[in-house]
């Protein structure tokens, strides 16, 4: 069952990128939301997608190791202290982190529905 969640938050994830330039801040795609670059702790990159009040939120963050230690430990205070979504987090499901080499940066890719729900993935750099 986690595996196949993993799959469809990767894929939902995915269709909301749209392309290869979503990381470059703000972009407009007629096909879906717009990511923007938000504010983080400094060594932590995030873009996040607010597509409609009815619709998910999605949020992409890329963070050293030893800031995803801090995130692993507690994702929901992580995700409501820094601001994260546009409401706060209520819940949150993950699906087992792929672990890379050890001490490289992690890819986290998060959804966060309108009841307060979230799903992440996490990947480590291999």
């Amino acid at each position: 069952m986690k595996r196949i969640a993993l799959v469809t938050l990767v894929v939902l994830s995915l269709s909301y990128l749209g392309g290869c330039g979503w990381f470059h801040g703000p972009q407009s795609n007629p096909h879906g939301p717009t990511w923007t670059q938000i504010t983080c702790p400094s060594n932590v990159e995030c873009w996040r997608s607010h597509p409609g009040d009815s619709e998910p939120e999605a949020a992409l963050l890329r963070m050293p190791d030893s800031e995803y230690q801090i995130f692993a430990a507690d994702p929901k205070t992580y995700l409501n202290n820094h601001h994260i979504f546009q409401n706060p987090v209520n819940m949150v499901s993950a699906s087992n982190p792929v672990s890379g080499i050890t001490g490289n940066p992690w890819s986290i890719i998060i959804s966060h529905t309108p009841n307060s729900t979230v799903l992440y993935a996490a990947t480590q750099h291999p």
